[in-house]
């Protein structure tokens, strides 16, 4: 019998802010299922960060828990400036003609961008999606420094809003100043994934990885740096979506932005396609932005929020995030609690099905360990193992292990600190540490006692173990061995 910590496979991201930031409030959130915590650096202060991170990690030493620190950089979000005369809203009526200027408004119908040059190529047509996409305006003229636009959709606006710009089409730098800046504070808090935000093409992400090696000193090996998250939130991302797949360490399905610089209709397929394209590399892929967004004033979430959540665990999503629900929302602790209950009802239907039909990655390239993982599967499914246990450095094997969403837990075992984390972001992995291993041997004594100290395992279970010979060198498991607990 396996003696599960959490309820579901699927892990839970939580946005930390003002209503979870507190130690008390971070502590009942551990205990109820949040496997990733999620600075938004967009927002907030260093100093606030600092002490959240802090809090975080005492907290999961306490616990024994592997709670992993996911860190978003702002990216190149396009906003508006300042209003006119220091304005704290404005209401733009329908029909009415506003003005972009490229410097500060002067007067109540000027609007301005906070940075960036973007009035040089925003065309007579396009659309401008201000406040979310709650408003709309259509550009008309060119005018000198102004651009005219036509209000179709009214609403009310605030300073320092974001802009979405569909039909525009832009080089946006892969990290601005303030992405660097971000960057560079979140490697000192030793967070374990990056979130690039905003991302065009692979290239973004190779650009990202190239300044944090250059900024920190770091071993080759992947266990020693962070992940790289790449944010899918443009229309460009998604057709450069295999080659970012390939580059990046996990994929984040954003679905706010990306529903405003694409058709509605189309998000749920895109969600859906970039979910198996992930699933057939091995990589972890995150369902992301108002999935439980009523919860953020009620205690219960809508019917449509129910099924949404359990479509994104049906397509084989790795994690489900939460953003406003637990930043700022009123019911943090339920949101978490109520997204683990609809993951874990899942769950147990899609088991009915459960089978190892994953097609062949997207690179064409089979490795050793991806043989191990799919073997180690069909294996433990045929004999009725209690847990598939794997020994991992960087954790690839898990990874290659979780693809095929086996239906028994997946123990992964690492010498790591980090990548003990970084587990937490892989559908259906329980991750401990196990340092000193020399001999494979000794690997799968030293496994088997510490699944009984962890009461995981009782006498009679069967385990299937994956290792590598020699142990402690990345990339080589290659090893497959049936272990009956005594």
């Amino acid at each position: 019998m396996i003696t599960k910590i959490k309820s579901c496979k699927t892990k839970i991201i939580c946005t930390i802010g003002p209503s979870s930031g507190a130690k008390e409030k971070l502590s009942k959130m551990i205990d109820s299922g949040m496997d990733v915590a999620r600075f938004n650096l967009s927002h907030g202060s260093y100093d606030e960060y600092r002490r959240w991170a802090m809090d975080l990690r005492e907290l999961a030493r306490e616990k024994n828990r592997p709670v992993a620190l996911l860190c978003d950089l702002p990216g190149a979000k396009i906003r508006l400036g300042e209003l006119y005369d220091g304005a704290k809203a404005v209401v733009l009526n329908r029909g009415e003609t506003i003005y972009f200027t490229s410097g500060k408004p002067k007067s109540k119908n000027e609007l301005s961008f906070a940075d960036g040059d973007y009035l040089n190529h925003i065309k007579t047509g396009d659309k401008i999606l201000l406040n979310d996409g709650k408003i709309e305006l259509v550009a008309r003229a060119k005018e000198d420094e102004r651009l005219s636009a036509e209000v179709t959709v009214a609403g009310e606006i605030a300073p320092f809003q974001g802009i979405n710009l569909p039909d525009t089409k832009f080089d946006l730098p892969a990290l601005s100043d303030k992405d660097l800046d971000a960057l560079h504070f979140a490697l000192e808090l030793g967070a374990d994934a990056i979130g690039l935000s905003f991302v065009l093409s692979a290239k973004n992400v190779k650009t990202a990885r190239a300044e944090i090696t250059r900024k920190v000193n770091h071993d080759s090996q992947d266990a020693l740096r962070p992940y790289l998250v790449a944010k899918i939130e443009k229309g460009e991302a998604v057709e450069d979506i295999k080659e970012i797949i390939i580059v990046a360490d996990a994929i984040m399905v954003a679905r706010g932005d990306l529903g405003l610089e694409l058709p509605e209709a189309e998000v749920p397929i895109i969600q859906k396609k970039i979910i198996q394209l992930c699933l057939e590399a091995g990589k972890p892929v995150i369902t992301a932005t108002q999935m439980l967004d009523s919860m953020q004033k009620n205690p219960r979430p809508t019917r449509a929020e129910v099924s949404d959540v359990a479509n994104a665990v049906f397509d084989g999503t790795d994690a489900l995030m939460l953003s406003g629900e637990t930043a700022t929302g009123d019911y943090p602790l339920e949101s978490l609690e109520e997204m683990a209950k609809i993951a874990t009802e899942a769950e147990t239907s899609q088991f009915e099905k459960n089978d190892l039909e994953i097609k062949e990655g997207i690179n064409n390239q089979v490795k050793i360990t991806d043989a191990v993982g799919s073997s180690a599967c069909e294996m433990a499914a045929k004999i009725g193992a209690d847990a598939i246990v794997c020994a991992t450095g960087s954790g690839y094997t898990a990874r290659m292990i979780a693809k095929f969403r086996p239906r028994m837990p997946i123990i992964a075992l690492t010498p790591h600190e980090n990548t003990f984390r970084q587990l937490n972001f892989i559908w259906g992995v329980e991750p401990y540490i196990l340092p000193g291993i020399h001999t494979t041997d000794e690997l799968l004594t030293k496994a088997v006692t510490l699944l009984k100290e962890h009461q995981l395992v009782k006498s009679g279970n069967k385990i299937v173990i994956t290792a590598g010979h020699p142990v402690g060198e990345v990339g080589q498991t290659n090893l497959i061995k049936v272990e009956k607990i005594v």
